[in-house]
């Protein structure tokens, strides 16, 4: 008789062992074992199997079993044995079960966060199954948050009360150890000749010079962030031609006032500097065109950004032509100059070409409220394109920016033709109105208040009045000494086109000192994009509105001298006028995010012109 011994870790099955293959055997027997704490019951893992007694043992069908054993939750680990004889094989699952909380987890320690906030980080309640690994992750994430605050140190030890050793119930108590909070008065660069240290400390700051935390003198120590500082150094070092740079870890330098000094030792090496550089692998374009792209120059040193940028920028020449399936991989080969006693990099970008590849079809997914002509209409690729990767970013882009979706993505089909892929849009539908009330004083309004209501995605002719794009805004404004009125219109699509068409509609009662003011209005505005040197969008308004001034509290009698020296009264009276005025506008913008960007410029120059040939008083 023999036998044979197979474990299976996870979903993974090896067969066969010592020779004889099981694969193919005929299952005597299905058996549970429970190695982990407490009592299992057997019937729900076999409820969860789909292995029998008499069946053929088949790899798959048991990676399959431990598969949806683990999706269950209940267990940490499952395994399964095979033992072999002559006359058939008996399969075992071998599960590890979960603990489970028979009692709120109690906190000891932990003053700073505090109870309340420990356990909700935590997120372990009464019933939860849990095993070591669950521990561990919950422990890192208080440990975590208390680095945030500065201690460095903090430690989370889990201790655990068993109550009934048949249902694996048990009790758990968090442990806190938090340390002492780690402030660092300075940071200080040790072995940085030729890359300044003032670079090196904004390559890693995470405060900008105008926020005032930057103003207090130190910071909290955070290990993680510490960490990641030492691969920001060694990128500055690596971008500006040091390939050989090492930058060791960060040390504690104890200072008198009981904070630390930030240490960062750095070993530059050798500076490289471009040698020859070339393309190879074209065969679908002229060289020449390619080597445009390259922008390192010789002599200069060598930056492994600008080369990455290389590589991208000669394959998005391919991928916006259609060769979707295009690689550049850029290869370094160092050789030294004796003369110069610095290293020298040659830089060879190989290209293989992909095939060219067009968009079958273009489908839009996820949009349940905007409707598809609207997201459509955004699109820079169309079926029949060739596959533009770059389009397909800026496609992207354009959904991202109006602001109806949460999120965007984009992914490709293969279709039966190996030439042609179907492109798929995928969107994520957000709320798309806004409600806000405010109030205040100042010392000229005095007391005002405001309610405003604004629908970003609206459709005026449907209902419900939703997916079409245009935005509508109500506003009203009212106070002791000024109320006002607004609606506001735009339908970013007019007649179909790229022509941003806006309606205003105002009205606005001001109160001061010596009379009052009543304008009441109504303004139309039509805009497009263009291409200019410096400009990109141009509109043209139309604005006229009726103003009343009344309570005019000076009624005193003026002269009004005329060119003879002779002169006429007159006073200040109610007036009534109709003003009537076009403007023309020119903008140019460029930021990071549409919505909240952080680097950018806008430029615009308006320019307005009222009564004469436009009419009014």
């Amino acid at each position: 008789m023999m036998k044979f011994l197979l474990k299976i870790a996870a979903v993974m099955i090896v067969l066969p062992m010592f020779g004889v293959s099981a694969s193919g055997a005929v299952l005597r027997d299905v058996l549970v074992r429970n190695d982990g704490p407490g009592e299992i019951d057997e019937s729900y893992v076999r409820a969860h199997i789909v292995v029998k007694p008499g069946d053929e043992l088949e790899a798959t069908s048991v990676s399959r079993d431990v598969r949806d054993l683990l999706a269950t939750g209940r267990y940490s680990d499952v395994k399964a044995e095979i033992e072999g004889e002559e006359d058939g094989v008996t399969l075992t699952y071998v599960v590890h079960r979960k603990i489970r909380l028979a009692g709120a987890v109690t906190v000891e320690g932990g003053e700073y966060l505090g109870e309340k906030k420990i356990r909700k980080i935590l997120e372990l309640d009464p019933g939860d199954l849990v095993d070591d690994a669950t521990l561990a992750v919950r422990g890192q994430e208080v440990e975590q948050e208390y680095r945030a605050s500065g201690f460095s140190d903090a430690d989370v030890d889990w201790l655990m009360k068993e109550l009934d050793e048949k249902d694996g119930t048990v009790l758990l108590n968090a442990g806190i150890d938090e340390g002492t909070v780690t402030k660092i008065r300075a940071t200080e660069f040790v072995g940085n000749e030729s890359i300044s240290r003032l670079r090196l400390r904004k390559s890693i700051s995470r405060v900008r010079w105008w926020n005032p935390l930057s103003w207090l003198g130190w910071r909290l120590y955070n290990p993680d962030e510490a960490l990641d500082d030492v691969a920001v150094i060694r990128g500055e070092y690596l971008n500006s031609g040091f390939l050989d740079v090492r930058v060791g870890e960060p040390d504690l330098v104890p200072l008198k006032s009981g904070n630390y000094r930030l240490r960062f030792t750095i070993n530059e090496g050798m500076c490289y500097v471009v040698g020859a550089t070339e393309v190879e692998g074209i065969t679908s374009f002229p060289e020449t065109e390619l080597l445009k792209l390259i922008t390192l120059k010789d002599g200069e040193s060598l930056s492994l950004l600008e080369v990455r940028r290389n590589a991208e920028r000669v394959r998005d020449y391919y991928t916006s032509r259609g060769y979707l399936r295009t690689q550049v991989k850029p290869l370094l080969l160092s050789r030294s100059d004796e003369e110069g006693g610095r290293g020298v990099v040659d830089v060879t970008f190989r290209v293989s070409e992909g095939s060219l590849v067009r968009a079958r079809n273009v489908f839009i997914s996820g949009n349940t409220v905007t409707k598809e002509i609207v997201i459509r209409r955004e699109l820079a690729i169309y079926p029949g394109d060739v596959f533009d990767e770059p389009s397909i970013r800026k496609s992207e882009s354009s959904l991202r920016n109006l602001g109806y979706f949460s999120h965007v993505s984009s992914h490709s089909q293969p279709t039966p033709k190996l030439d042609e892929l179907d492109l798929i849009f995928n969107v994520e539908e957000q709320r798309t109105g806004k409600f806000m009330i405010g109030g205040g004083f100042s010392s000229i309004d005095d007391l005002i208040g405001f309610i405003e209501i604004t629908e970003g995605n609206l459709d005026i002719g449907s209902w419900p009045p939703k997916g079409a794009g245009q935005k509508l805004k109500l506003r009203a404004q009212f106070g002791t000494k000024m109320n006002s009125s607004e609606l506001s219109f735009v339908e970013p699509w007019f007649l179909g086109r790229r022509l941003r068409l806006g309606l205003d509609i105002f009205a606005t009662d001001r109160d001061y000192d010596d009379y009052d003011v009543r304008r009441k209005g109504i303004g139309i505005r039509i805009g497009k994009q263009i291409k200019m040197p410096i400009f990109d969008q141009v509109e043209v308004g139309y604005r006229i509105e009726d103003v009343v001034i009344s309570d005019v509290a000076d009624t005193n009698e003026y002269t009004r001298l005329t060119g003879n020296g002779t002169g006429e009264p007159y006073y200040f009276i109610y007036t009534n006028e109709l003003r009537s005025g076009m403007s023309l506008s020119l903008t140019r913008v460029r930021r990071n995010n549409y919505f909240f960007p952080s680097a950018g410029h806008r430029l615009a120059v308006n320019a307005e012109v009222s009564g004469g040939i436009v009419g009014g008083d």
